[in-house]
């Protein structure tokens, strides 16, 4: 009698474990909605397509870019955003280490009557 119940029991025991698993879905399913309800040409916020921006609520939200060398992050996303945030006569502060932001965006942004103060620590 024990025996059987210990037979039962390991069986029980092992076709738990040996129970095969439910396929996992690897798919995000994210949804974000419709782009045309926060993304526009007319916005004066942060440029995410290089063409439109976010609304300056949403721009205030935090944001991460991330891409390779080469991806477009300085030229597509930040000088489209500092056109787009010069245009609704945001204040602008920009992480600029290699200076290409500078060099591109600066005469624009003096044009505008921009005030620009630039810190280089690399010519002290």
């Amino acid at each position: 009698m024990t025996t059987t119940i210990i037979i039962i029991i390991v069986f029980i025991f092992f076709g738990v474990l040996l129970k095969p698993s439910k396929p996992v879905d690897h798919q995000y399913k994210a949804s974000f909605g419709d782009s045309t309800t926060f993304l526009s040409r007319w916005n004066h916020g942060f440029a995410v397509t290089g063409g439109k921006a976010l609304t300056r609520k949403l721009s205030h939200t935090n944001c991460a870019l991330f891409g390779p060398t080469g991806s477009g992050k300085s030229s597509v996303v930040i000088m489209s955003s500092v056109a787009s945030l010069a245009r609704g006569s945001s204040s602008i502060i920009i992480n600029d280490v290699s200076g290409e932001v500078y060099e591109h965006t600066s005469s624009y942004l003096a044009k505008k009557n921009y005030k620009i103060l630039r810190l280089d620590f690399s010519n002290a």
